[in-house]
């Protein structure tokens, strides 16, 4: 379906912002909660989620709920995203699977790309452009602003970031009308350790991201 192609396309281009960005703190707050709205595919996908962080970013866990329209239909859509250091969880919470990906951190972020297209539906990135854009103030804070292009699937998007969150991002994917962007950000709220761990009852396949020679 190309609602869910666009949803897993627009993950992928945040992925690969966060593949690409400095390392010695991730995010530039020691700890905190976000909250997330989305609309792609022209309002077919609906999607809130609630970001929490800790260590500058090297634990993060979000939780999103997704709802996408299909015809008169509804389709809802429960996922659980999770990163320590270099490994990375993305579970689907109603089918309770999901993969962890344990990245080298010698890859290069094209490579961490291919494995993640692979991984989300296929979509094979070509010619993907980064253009630096300077800065731009979103939510009080100083953030990095890319202008995304890529030939196959089609993304034309600028993106703002602070550090590796998303804080926002206007723009088109294959054709249809994409927008992110972070509504708040509780910088005093630590969570618990608990937010960070696998949920129990979860089927979890391991997939390992090697150096290409």
């Amino acid at each position: 379906m190309k609602s869910k192609q666009i949803a897993a396309t627009l993950l992928l281009v945040m992925l690969t912002i966060a593949a690409c960005a400095q390392k010695q703190k991730r995010i530039p707050l020691e700890y905190g909660v976000c909250q997330e709205v989305s609309n792609m595919g022209d309002a077919d996908i609906t999607s809130t989620s609630t970001i929490y962080f800790d260590r500058w970013g090297e634990r993060k866990a979000t939780e999103s709920k997704t709802e996408y329209k299909i015809g008169d239909a509804i389709e809802t859509r429960n996922m659980l995203t999770l990163v320590k250091d270099l490994t990375a969880w993305t579970i689907d919470l109603n089918e309770k699977i999901g993969y962890r990906i344990k990245v080298d951190p010698k890859v290069s972020a094209n490579d961490f790309t291919r494995m993640l297209e692979g991984i989300l539906h296929g979509n094979i990135l070509e010619n993907i452009e980064q253009t630096d854009l300077g800065e731009e103030t979103y939510l009080n804070y100083t953030c990095k602003k890319t202008k995304i292009t890529c030939v196959n699937p089609q993304i034309d998007a600028i993106i703002l970031t602070y550090g590796e969150l998303g804080m926002k991002m206007e723009g088109t994917i294959m054709g249809q009308t994409v927008s992110q962007r972070i509504t708040s950000i509780d910088a005093t709220q630590k969570p618990s350790a608990s937010k960070f761990d696998v949920p129990k009852g979860v089927k979890i396949e391991k997939l390992k991201v090697e150096e290409v020679e």
